[in-house]
């Protein structure tokens, strides 16, 4: 029996940047790459789950980069391309070209109730749809159905009839029970597929750590915690977008990660699309695929500002973020010092050590003290530190500017 073939990928965020910097060159060779994998591998359906722009109003570039591998990858709807909306995208910008995109089997799902549409490609795919959200898929070459539900990030807000249905329960029973309710067309004797971006953990397990970009997702107002034994069992994958490390939560149950890393919590991290063949009645046989593409993210420690600079001229081609352990606070020509260092210096952290002894502060002031002694102190007060020839210097300017007014 032949397996059907899958490539699974999330989180691209195209448009990001990182501080002041661009990454859409980076994401670009990212999409090069995704296409020479996806022409290596000939997958009959890719599945792209969600946060597939940074915000709800992408730059242009983003648009058109998007646009363009899309139609790339489906080859005119030789293969099946299946998006659905993250909690980043505005569902509405996904869902626009639609009518457009079907005819070369790109299939978008902005809403989690997203009525598809029934089709058939000139490569004799047959996409039918079952229900909203619920497509029964058939290829030429293959001897078992597929059904694949796409579910887009969901909220209260964006589902609505089973919010009010199920007012009492919290969100995620609320997906579990719109999820077995909507699932009990699937059979046995097809591949199953869910597709959706949310937080998924396995129970009793510690869970996965999100990314700062990422955290608005299980606030309030969001989406909470969905556990992987609440899923129907019927299901051959579950492919998930949201977190940005690729991790095989259980068995069926997969995030692909992000192409990049996108923020310095992920520095270093190794990053893969998931390509896997499935067959009825099966767990998945999982491949993860390195990414090759794509400036990598450092993050290091010094002592004093000599080494950093050294260190910062000897690696140029990495995005960093230093922190530096001082003594006192880091002086202006430091600053400019290291920021001429390094090509891609993202940002600096000074952490000043502490010195002062502050437990048994008594908050008295003499005032026989001149102002600039009394600065001194307020100011080691303040920061718990003394201060320095520079920081004094700048006191002193202060006052003479305002003599002369």
């Amino acid at each position: 029996m032949n397996p059907l073939k899958i490539l699974h990928t999330s989180d691209w965020h195209l448009g990001k940047t990182l501080g002041n910097f661009s990454r859409l060159s980076e994401q670009e060779e990212f999409l090069k790459e995704f296409y020479e994998i996806v022409q290596k591998k000939s997958p009959h359906i890719l599945l792209i789950a969600g946060d597939i722009f940074d915000n709800f109003n992408p730059p242009i570039g983003a648009l058109e980069l998007f646009y363009k591998y899309i139609k790339l990858c489906s080859e005119n709807g030789k293969r099946i391309v299946a998006i659905i909306a993250g909690n980043h995208d505005s569902p509405d910008r996904l869902d626009a070209p639609y009518p457009l995109a079907i005819e070369h089997g790109i299939i978008l799902a902005g809403y989690p109730e997203t009525e598809l549409g029934s089709f058939e490609l000139p490569s004799k795919i047959s996409i039918e749809q079952v229900s909203t959200s619920i497509l029964k898929l058939k290829f030429p070459n293959l001897d078992f159905p597929v059904n694949l539900m796409l579910t887009a990030y969901a909220n209260d807000s964006r589902l609505p009839e089973f919010t009010q249905r199920y007012e009492n329960l919290p969100f995620s029973n609320i997906l579990e029970n719109y999820w077995k309710e909507k699932l009990k067309v699937l059979s046995n004797d097809s591949v199953n597929i869910l597709m959706t971006h949310a937080f998924v953990a396995q129970r009793g397990q510690t869970l996965p750590e999100e990314s700062e970009d990422e955290k608005s997702i299980v606030s309030v107002g969001g989406a909470e915690i969905f556990y992987t034994d609440q899923f129907p069992q019927n299901l051959n994958y579950v492919a998930l977008g949201h977190l940005h490390k690729f991790q095989i939560v259980d068995k069926f149950v997969v995030y692909s990660g992000s192409p990049l890393s996108y923020s310095f919590q992920e520095a270093e991290q190794e990053k893969y699309v998931v390509y896997a063949e499935l067959i009825p009645n099966s767990f998945p046989k999982l491949k993860p695929i390195p990414i090759q593409s794509g400036i990598p993210l450092v993050r290091r420690t010094f002592q004093d500002v000599a080494c950093a600079v050294k260190w910062l001229q000897e690696n140029p081609n990495a995005y960093v973020e230093i922190y530096l352990e001082l003594k006192e606070f880091l002086r202006s020509e430091d600053h400019r010092c290291l920021r001429e260092s390094h090509p891609r210096l993202v940002q600096i952290i000074p952490q000043i050590q502490k010195t002062l002894e502050t437990t048994h502060w008594r908050n008295t002031i003499d005032l026989n003290q001149s102002v600039e002694e009394l600065f001194i102190k307020y100011f080691e007060f303040k920061t718990k530190q003394k201060a320095n020839a520079e920081i004094i210097n700048e006191f002193r300017e202060i006052q003479r500017t305002e003599l002369l007014e």
